[in-house]
């Protein structure tokens, strides 16, 4: 069986700081994997890369047999990101949508 999750030698740079150094893991049906590391480790760089959120510098990957970003692929996980971001807008503003949202003036 393929493996579920392939990183091979990915990397990723944002300007001259380099947030994942190149990175090749593969993690096959049945194993489980975690995260562990300091801030600025590359942690969530790499969880983005594979859900399609950023674009490698270098490098590629595979979920579930597809490629990063694959639509098909994401659609079959969820995700929980540790400071959930809803609107680009301002704290004051994204409270006063979700009060238009539910009906309150």
């Amino acid at each position: 069986m393929a493996p579920r999750l392939t990183f091979s030698a990915i990397s990723k740079q944002f300007g001259k700081q380099t947030a994942l150094h190149p990175l090749t893991l593969s993690i096959e049906p049945g194993e489980i994997l975690g995260f562990l590391g300091p801030n600025g480790a590359g942690k969530t760089t790499a969880i983005h890369l594979a859900l399609g959120f950023l674009r490698p510098t270098s490098g590629s990957g595979l979920l579930l047999g597809k490629p990063f970003g694959d639509a098909q692929a994401r659609a079959r996980l969820g995700f929980v990101p540790d400071v959930p971001v809803f609107f680009s807008e301002s704290g004051f503003r994204s409270v006063e949508l979700a009060a238009r949202l539910n009906g309150v003036h």
